[in-house]
C-alpha cells in the first residue's frame, strides 16, 4: 500500500500511528528495536544491540566476576533476544539463580562467576544467531507439552480437538461478538498447574 492509503487505513480504524516511525513500501525496516526483513520473511534484533550485549557478556567472562546490576543488564539484553526465539530462555537458568543470590548486598559487590553461570553466558552468546523469527514457517497440526520436570520424562502430543477446543478454534474474537454456543465462557488449557 502507499503511504496515503496506509495512513487512511490507520485513521479509519482509529489506530494510533507515529508519522516519523511509520514505514511503507520498504522490504526492510526497523520497528521497535527489531529488524523486519520482508524479502527473507524474518525479524531479528538489531545487530548493534547484539554486538553490545554479547560484548558485555564477553567482558564479564573475561573478568570472571560481576556485580548484580552488570548481570541484570546483560541478561536483560539476552531476554530481549529470546523474544525472537522463545526456547532460548531455557539457556538462562543458573544466571537467574546467581542474580538472586546477591540478595541485599550493596550494588558495588562483585562476586566471582560460578562455572555454571560462565557456561550459560558463553552458550547464550553462541546461540544468539538463532534469535530470529521466520514468518514463513508452516504450522504443525500437533501441539506438544512436556512435564517440564528435571527428573521426569513425560510428554504428550495432541491427536485432535475436544468439543471445547473445536468451539474455541471456530469462535469469533472473544468479547467482540456473542458466541453461537452456550459453553462455559472461559477456556483454560493446563495440566497440573493449580488452576
Amino acid at each position: 500500500p502507499t503511504r496515503r492509503s496506509s495512513d487512511l487505513a490507520y485513521a479509519e480504524t482509529s489506530l494510533p500511528r507515529h508519522p516519523k516511525k511509520a514505514v511503507c513500501q520498504q522490504t526492510k525496516a526497523e520497528v521497535q528495536g527489531a529488524i523486519l526483513d520482508g524479502a527473507l520473511g524474518i525479524a531479528y534484533p538489531k545487530p548493534q544491540k547484539v554486538g553490545l550485549y554479547v560484548g558485555l557478556a564477553l567482558e564479564l567472562l573475561r573478568r570472571g566476576a560481576s556485580t548484580q546490576r552488570e548481570l541484570q543488564v546483560v541478561c536483560g539484553g539476552f531476554v530481549y533476544f529470546s523474544l525472537f526465539r522463545r526456547p532460548l530462555l531455557s539457556a538462562l537458568n543458573a544466571v537467574g539463580r546467581f542474580i538472586d543470590s546477591f540478595g541485599r548486598e550493596p550494588p558495588v559487590v562483585r562476586l566471582p562467576l560460578p562455572t555454571s553461570v560462565r557456561l550459560e553466558l558463553a552458550r547464550f552468546c553462541a546461540l544468539v544467531p538463532l534469535a530470529r523469527m521466520d514468518f514463513r514457517l508452516g504450522c504443525m497440526d500437533r501441539v506438544t507439552a512436556s512435564d517440564a520436570s528435571t527428573t521426569g520424562g513425560g510428554a504428550c502430543v495432541s491427536k485432535g480437538l475436544t468439543a471445547y477446543g473445536a468451539a474455541a478454534a471456530n469462535a469469533t474474537v472473544r468479547g467482540d461478538l456473542p458466541e453461537a454456543h452456550d459453553l462455559i465462557q472461559v477456556l483454560s488449557v493446563g495440566l497440573f498447574d493449580g488452576v
